[in-house]
């Protein structure tokens, strides 16, 4: 589990039922069976299809953050004003349907009601239980489907900042583990200086909550959020960090009630 779920934090100070959330039946199946993926192997693919029809009907708005909310009771609907490259944009709806990570920083302007809150190279530590390394820091080397590139996944303990590191930092900390790694390993590593040809912060990544909000009735709280103020939401916070079930959330559990409110 631990190197099949990076992003979780420590993994044995979360509750179980955190962990199995978000590595579930799907992923251990899919472990043993295979992953299904694009045919060109290019998922960004599916986001740019997207991008197209959307855009066909001038139903998109890129680069935008909503500057004001008002999220109605009752039938009143939805408005939304959106700052855009082209200014400000005013958007008119019956539901609305929220993906972001629901963190309270993110919902600033959504007019919150105030309800609380392939050599694959694995980081190991001589001393700790399970040889589990210490966090915050490099998770794994994996190799990518580009042929010289290397995959790296770094990692934080949980904490209630959506950011808890800078990109500067984490840069600056895997750096330093792989000039370590050189030159602790001088066979089997060319002593090179690395070059990040990309970055990507997925930060703020698998929300948490303790087990004693667990207890006492954190999800339920949660899930009783959908449709109040003509209002619904999705994202792995509400399920997982699993697309498939995500969209199958979506389509079974979020649509239905959207279409039978009022």
């Amino acid at each position: 589990m631990f190197n099949y779920n990076p992003g979780v934090g420590n993994i044995l100070a979360n509750p179980t039922l955190e962990q199995f959330r978000y590595c579930g039946l799907n992923t251990v199946r899919s472990l043993s069976a295979g992953f299904l993926t694009t045919a060109r192997q290019n998922s960004s693919e599916l986001y740019s299809r997207a991008e197209i029809e959307l855009s066909s009907s001038s139903s998109l708005l890129l680069d935008s953050k909503v500057a004001y909310a008002d999220r109605g009771e009752g039938g009143a609907g939805i408005k939304l004003v959106v700052h855009t490259p082209q200014g400000y944009k005013l958007i008119l709806a019956k539901k609305l349907l929220i993906a972001i990570t629901p963190k309270l920083d993110f919902l600033a302007p959504m007019d919150n009601t105030g309800l609380p809150e392939d050599a694959s190279i694995s980081n190991a530590a001589q001393d700790s239980e399970y040889n589990l390394p210490p966090l915050p820091g490099v998770y794994s080397f994996a190799p990518s489907r580009l042929p010289g590139l290397q995959m790296v996944t770094y990692t934080t303990p949980q904490s209630p900042k959506s950011f808890p590191l800078s990109n500067a930092m984490v840069k600056a900390d895997i750096i330093r583990t792989v000039k370590r790694l050189q030159k602790q390993n001088p066979d089997k590593f060319g002593q090179t200086d690395p070059e990040f040809v990309d970055f990507r912060s997925h930060a703020p990544y698998t929300l948490q909550v303790s087990a004693e909000d667990i207890k006492v009735g954190f999800y339920e709280k949660l899930y009783a959020l959908q449709g109040p103020r003509n209002t619904y939401w999705t994202g792995a916070a509400f399920r997982g960090e699993d697309s498939s079930l995500l969209w199958k959330y979506v389509e079974e559990i979020v649509v239905p009630q959207m279409l039978a409110g009022p």
